[in-house]
């Protein structure tokens, strides 16, 4: 992407966005390994005197922390001993706001191993430290995420990507974090782009390891992962653990454009170090959705059955039982019968949360008809409410 792509030059009328109120006391950072630290913030350039102290807080966590992530390296390399992950991952794909976390937090009602809050604050560490002092930790846990009225419990399953971004410099979230270099880290943090085989495997190993050790927390269960960031790469997923199941959820392209733009407003307000006033989520938020989804499309024709599934977010939305049903029976997943009383339960629990109706200007009608045209086309959308 270029600076005009990126949205460093002014478009007109564009919509005031509602961003988040505050900053978290701790940065995501303060979970993240010392070496990916320090890697960071050689290429982050410089920051403003009002991120020292969370930047100092931060490494002084690293450091604190070095002692139990080689502790727990060391505890894992010796009770893996090479060991490939077995059963190998369900992951769940779908772009920002496509439902992606509604049907994450219900399937992993099912007998599934997930990504729990203290597992994505501290991926190295989570199983000695974050086990040492989960009371104190789970006390520290914001009430709700950062981008929405979501709330944020001891056991919520959460998507990979900030336990990613603690272990490796390529995510997307170092994009949002250091906004003065985020063409050095968006592109190759999100869609891998311009990264080396040798980085490229190096991004896998830290995942996998990731991924047993969450296995190994729930008993050897079969993880579930969510991460829409993986629904650009479900072919280098594949060959990695070629017997993985994946589900995708999409939606209405009008809805998932204003919440995306939304999203990455409110990531900046809350998350980043630096000054952004010279990026524009809108435009980021066209560019990107062509270059996740088109991937995808063109993977999916590839998958054997049994190995992957889609569905839309107004199925879940409207049968959930009968689309979870389906995924069960398309993947050849047991446990359906034993779970359904647990979805019910979780559904029944959740009904009271409604959306906010969204109106759609006919300026954002316009700009997602010209820019994700032959998105609408391949699922047939039209436009909400025609």
């Amino acid at each position: 992407m270029n600076e005009e792509q990126l949205g460093r030059g002014k478009a007109d009328a564009k919509p005031a966005v509602r961003l988040a109120s505050a900053k978290p006391a701790v940065h995501p950072l303060a979970g993240a390994g010392l070496g990916t630290l320090l890697r960071l913030l050689s290429q982050a350039g410089p920051l403003p005197r009002s991120s020292w102290l969370r930047v100092a807080m931060a490494l002084g966590s690293a450091v604190g922390r070095w002692p139990f992530g080689v502790l727990e390296r060391g505890l894992v390399a010796a009770q893996r001993r090479g060991a490939r992950l077995d059963p190998p991952p369900i992951f769940l794909l779908g772009h920002w706001r496509s439902g992606t976390t509604h049907l994450y937090n219900l399937l992993c009602k099912g007998d599934f191993a997930y990504v729990d809050p203290i597992a994505a604050g501290l991926p190295w560490e989570f199983l000695t430290l974050g086990r040492l002092f989960r009371p104190l930790l789970v006390k520290a846990l914001p009430e709700g995420r950062f981008i929405d009225a979501v709330a944020v419990e001891r056991d919520s399953p959460q998507e990979d990507e900030l336990a990613i971004a603690n272990m490796s410099v390529l995510s997307f979230y170092h994009a949002i974090y250091f906004p003065q270099r985020f063409e050095r880290f968006f592109g190759p943090g999100l869609l891998l782009e311009g990264v080396s085989p040798t980085e490229r495997q190096a991004w896998l190993r830290r995942a996998d390891h990731l991924f047993w050790k969450l296995a190994r927390q729930h008993g050897g269960r079969q993880l579930a992962i969510k991460n829409p960031v993986y629904t650009a790469r479900a072919r280098l997923l594949a060959g990695a653990y070629p017997d993985a199941k994946f589900v995708h959820i999409v939606r209405n392209p009008y809805e998932v454009f204003a919440s995306t733009r939304s999203c990455f407003a409110k990531l900046f307000e809350t998350l980043a170090l630096q000054p952004y006033d010279g990026l524009d989520p809108e435009t980021i938020t066209l560019e990107t959705y062509p270059k996740v989804m088109q991937p995808l499309i063109e993977d999916a024709e590839r998958f054997d059955s049994g190995h992957y599934v889609e569905l839309r977010f107004e199925e879940l939305e409207g049968d959930p039982i009968g689309s979870l049903a389906r995924i069960y029976e398309a993947l050849g997943l047991p446990g359906f019968a034993g779970a359904e009383a647990k979805f019910r339960q979780h559904l029944s629990e959740v009904r009271s949360y409604n959306r906010t109706a969204r109106h759609f200007s006919e300026r954002d009608l316009t700009l997602v008809e010209r820019h994700w045209g032959a998105f609408l086309a391949h699922w047939g959308y039209g436009r909400p409410g025609a």
